[in-house]
């Protein structure tokens, strides 16, 4: 079986990144393109601005797959796309292959991260 497209869910932490070279590794091998994916969710305080906190913590997991982006390219690896879901990760890794077309998911079991 040919793999097209890899997703990786990614926390922010060393721990699940463990999972990115096992992912990238096969991506070589088959040719196909890692897609990253990071869920984001905040849980405002009363009295907060509720939208300005989503946006950051959006802006946030965009920032963080970029530079995971550069890493790979700085690797020669350039077969990348991200993507950011705003919610619960577990309602993200579970849309996400769905929503991309199919492809094998790599992940950690948990990466500890909150």
């Amino acid at each position: 079986m040919k793999l097209d497209r890899i997703m990786v869910a990614l926390d922010g932490s060393v721990l699940a990144e463990a999972a990115l070279w096992n992912a990238l590794d096969l991506a070589e091998k088959n040719g196909a393109t890692l897609s990253l994916l990071r869920a984001a969710e905040v849980h405002a305080l009363p009295g907060t601005d509720k939208v300005e906190a989503q946006v950051t913590a959006i802006r946030e997991a965009e920032e963080y797959l970029a530079a995971v982006v550069k890493r790979l390219a700085d690797r020669g690896f350039r077969r990348v796309e991200t993507h950011v879901w705003y919610g619960p990760a577990a309602a993200a890794i579970g849309e996400a292959p769905t929503a991309q077309k199919g492809g094998l998911v790599v992940m950690w079991a948990h990466g500890r991260s909150g």
